[in-house]
């Protein structure tokens, strides 16, 4: 019997296909498996997802940035920054500052520990060659072309996408 599943506007005839054939779901296998990756990776280390997103936002900031640029810049809460950088603290990977300009505000950045091994880099770069093992270079630019495209398309064009649904009779 076949089974008429309905996914963002398109009818396919089972399951399987809506999960193999669809680009969007295609790209999201490959974002849930590498980050599945990345995190066994800094499990190894004792760096949770988050804190490893927390340190990639500080990395290359000399002076840091304040609580409030990193709760905008990761998109989280203040409550849930101020646990990360405590935990991170705890760990010496980073240090909490009192701002120069702002006797209110604090200044978080990376500490000389994290800021002198490239294991950062490392774990997301280890992973991509992974991913993109046996793939030609010509083949990962037109990729990375493509997606940038399509980043964009999401992003900006608010233009409502005609449904391509067959009706039912």
């Amino acid at each position: 019997m076949t089974i008429l599943v309905s996914l963002t506007n398109y009818w396919v005839t089972d399951t399987l296909t809506v999960f193999t054939t669809l680009l969007l779901a295609r790209i999201a296998r490959v974002d849930r498996t590498a980050l599945q990756l990345i995190q066994e990776r800094l499990a190894e280390r004792g760096v949770t997802l988050a804190e490893f997103r927390l340190i990639g936002a500080l990395l290359g900031e000399r002076v840091g940035l304040t609580q409030r640029e990193l709760a905008e810049r990761l998109q989280i809460t203040a409550a849930s920054l101020s646990a990360l950088v405590g935990r991170l603290e705890k760990k010496g990977l980073v240090e909490r500052n009192p701002d120069e300009s702002d006797a209110r505000a604090f200044r978080v950045r990376c500490s000389p520990q994290i800021a002198e091994h490239d294991w950062v880099q490392d774990v997301v770069v280890e992973v991509e060659r992974r991913a993109t093992r046996g793939i030609p270079a010509a083949e990962l630019e037109t990729t990375r072309r493509v997606l940038a495209a399509m980043i964009g398309n999401l992003e900006i064009d608010d233009t409502p996408v005609p449904s391509t649904r067959r009706r039912e009779k």
